[in-house]
């Protein structure tokens, strides 16, 4: 029997929740962590804590579910109700001030970093169905 495509993308959401809250166990000094992981000491705290990506994949699986498809608004809409609910999961400054904006429904256009623009991530800017300015990433 062959896996649905959600059930296999809920598995991998299984596996990459629990390697996020193993790897965050070994964050900390670096030699110390050298240490604990050369003795394959694993950290006590329980329960491990998952972070912003596990976070981000929930909301990615929980789309997909609900639409067989990514609907990019829902899509931001899931990234931005998780952060509400636990921002001290790790978010980058970034992350924290778009999801922010989104949570207080205010404009999102993407600003042009020059980071970005070094990267060559950004490659051409277009207008969505409201009108607002958005980036279109190529892979």
């Amino acid at each position: 029997m062959t896996d649905t495509p959600l059930a296999l993308a809920r598995r991998s959401l299984a596996g990459l929740a629990v390697g996020d809250a193993f790897g965050e166990t070994i964050f900390g000094e670096p030699r110390e962590v050298a240490r604990r992981v050369a003795k394959r000491l694993i950290a006590t705290r329980r329960p491990w804590r998952w972070t912003d990506d596990t976070a981000m994949a929930l909301s990615i699986v929980e789309v997909l579910g609900r639409h067989n498809a990514i609907d990019p608004d829902e899509l931001a809409a899931a990234f931005a109700r998780r952060y509400a609910d636990a921002p001290d999961r790790g978010y980058g400054q970034g992350a924290s001030a778009l999801l922010t904006r989104v949570n207080l429904r205010r404009p999102v256009a993407p600003r042009s970093s020059a980071a970005v623009q070094r990267s060559g991530l950004l490659r051409e800017r277009g207008r969505d169905a409201c009108g607002a300015d958005r980036c279109l990433l190529r892979r």
